[in-house]
């Protein structure tokens, strides 16, 4: 079994090696960048909101589960910071998320503890659209009751991690820099000789840290006359990866290349490609409509071997989709990209799927912030979808949930009016001269919601069609189209009389059936009747007085 395992991490690790060094991995890694930006700006945004007071209370929300992913299987939690704005879409929301080291997510290196965790900090509308709206999965909305030193605790604990992590991806980039550096040195003496080689940093813009940082090195072979500087040295690196690679053909007399910027195609010469030896791209558009007689066509520029330019072939778009490729060879840029290793803090720790995944990280959070909490974690503290009821156990969740579901409902209602199973339904293509059928057995409020949903997905024929039903009609807002209610605001308060508690009962009775309220209530009732009290219960009592005035403990939890 260990010899297994060691054999699966080597190929994990010679895996992403050999992509490591990709311009797709470069791109990646900066999009990465751009993550921890967003996140800060939310994280300095929330912080601000605390300062105001206008954070007026948490919640938990559950991702339903998926099969799309191994780490979806189980679903995904999320916490919100519930403001005064009226805007619930606008509430920030955290997410506890694998910090990854590639494009591709190893779900053996998420078994084995190879990932960080992270906070992903960003509104609530975007994980609507990111789980409802994309991947078709409701949110279930848990309140928890807090006082405004919970919250600020809350922040703290957020503030602490979110300082390690950067000063943990400060050390990280600096190790991979020199690592890089001394990489590219080995890998230009391997191909090129001692001094038969040069490397060069190529720098981007961070918008994390607002200035030009090395991301990887270049590494060119020296020319007959030194590289002035590095605008010729860049020059030179993609002439030799497209000399590599136009070597790579062996073309023909019969034969000739499209270039594609990152890739060469090796065709056959046919009537069907017409050259046009003119430099000027607006001669040689006209020219190919003229010979085809319509503008539906494409334009590759004809370069030898040195990158010297004669003209272009033109193509009609049809063609081009029939185009018999004889090869198909990738222009790769030689370059060693830093190696990204993933970032984690002390107080989060590495993310494994089955332990310290979303779940396991929120209750890190509330146990970090000094909230109530239970002895143990077991199956209900270790699985996303079922969170919610350890936090009940735990006291912090004492109510029902509120659904986000207005996707899910619209595409059950279509299934319904077309007779397909649910099943079904996922394999549905829309064909146009149904819609006639959809619309006449929906609502207006639902045609809106059905534009959203599909407006990117459906062709633009289809979305004509029912861009025309809405014609003259007023859009509803967004919140309102996916779901996405506010709850009674003294829901999210703690109270310390039975007047209070009366209110609260009020609004349960109003908001929810009697079984959904009494399912819930048994779960602390369950922790109520321990015989023995763990001193984590007791973390804050204004979260037991709380729960003694709405009759859900006995003030032996205070007295004990």
């Amino acid at each position: 079994m260990i010899v297994k395992t060691l054999i699966l991490l080597c190929l994990l690790f010679n895996i992403q090696a050999q992509e490591l060094d990709s311009v797709e991995f470069l791109q990646w890694h900066l999009q990465k960048s751009e993550l921890y930006t967003s996140s800060k700006k939310y994280i300095k945004r929330l912080k601000n909101k605390v300062k105001r007071n206008e954070i007026i209370g948490l919640e938990l929300i559950s991702a339903e589960a998926s099969d799309e992913r191994v780490e979806s299987k189980f679903g995904h939690s999320l916490f919100r910071f519930v403001d005064n704005d009226n805007d619930p879409g606008n509430d920030i929301t955290i997410s506890f998320v694998a910090d990854v080291d590639g494009p591709k997510a190893s779900n053996l290196a998420g078994v084995v503890g190879k990932y960080g965790v992270y906070p992903e900090v960003k509104s609530l509308r975007l994980f609507v659209k990111q789980y409802v709206k994309d991947q078709s999965r409701p949110l279930e909305r848990y309140i928890i009751p807090a006082s405004s030193e919970m919250i600020d605790s809350l922040i703290v604990t957020l503030d602490l991690w979110w300082e390690e992590l950067l000063s943990s991806r400060k050390e990280i980039y600096l190790e991979s820099l020199s690592n890089a550096r001394k990489e590219a040195q080995l890998k230009g003496r391997e191909l090129f000789g001692e001094d038969g080689f040069e490397i060069f940093e190529l720098k981007f813009f961070d918008t994390e840290n607002q200035i030009d940082m090395t991301r990887s090195f270049g590494i060119v072979q020296k020319g007959d006359l030194p590289y002035l500087d590095d605008t010729q040295r860049d020059k030179a690196l993609y002439l030799q990866a497209y000399q590599r690679s136009y070597d790579e053909l062996y073309l023909k007399e019969d034969e000739l290349f499209l270039n594609l910027f990152g890739e060469l195609w090796k065709i056959k010469k046919n009537e069907s490609i017409l050259s046009i030896m003119n430099h000027d791209i607006n001669i040689a558009t006209k020219e190919a409509i003229s010979h085809f007689g319509h503008s539906e066509i494409k334009l590759f520029r004809i370069v030898d071997r040195n990158l010297q330019e004669s003209g272009f072939y033109a193509l009609t778009k049809e063609h081009l989709e029939k185009l018999d490729i004889l090869k198909k060879v990738e222009i790769s840029l030689l370059v060693k990209n830093l190696r990204v290793k993933s970032a984690a803090s002390e107080g989060l720790g590495k993310y494994t799927f089955f332990s310290n995944n979303c779940a396991g990280a929120v209750i890190k959070f509330l146990k970090k912030s000094n909230f109530p909490h239970k002895r143990t974690r077991g199956i209900q503290g270790r699985v996303p979808v079922k969170l919610h009821k350890w936090m009940s156990r735990s006291l912090l969740v004492p109510y029902p949930s509120f659904v986000i579901d207005g996707a899910q409902k619209l595409r059950s209602k279509i299934a319904r009016i077309l007779g397909f199973s649910a099943k079904e339904f996922l394999d549905y293509r829309f064909p146009e001269h149904q819609w006639g059928i959809i619309s006449k057995y929906i609502s207006n409020e639902d045609k809106f919601l059905f534009y959203d949903l599909y407006a990117s997905k459906l062709p633009a024929s289809y979305m004509n069609m029912v861009r025309d039903d809405l014609v003259g009609l007023e859009s509803p807002e967004y919140n309102m189209l996916y779901n996405i209610k506010t709850a009674p605001l003294r829901l999210y308060g703690l109270c310390k009389n039975k007047n209070c508690a009366k209110a609260i009962h009020s609004t349960l009775k109003i908001t929810w059936s009697k079984k959904e309220i009494k399912k819930v209530r048994k779960l602390i009732e369950r922790t109520g009747n321990n015989t023995i009290i763990y001193d984590g219960l007791q973390k804050q009592t204004s979260v037991l007085k709380h729960l003694i005035a709405l009759g859900y403990i006995s003030d032996r939890f205070i007295n004990d």
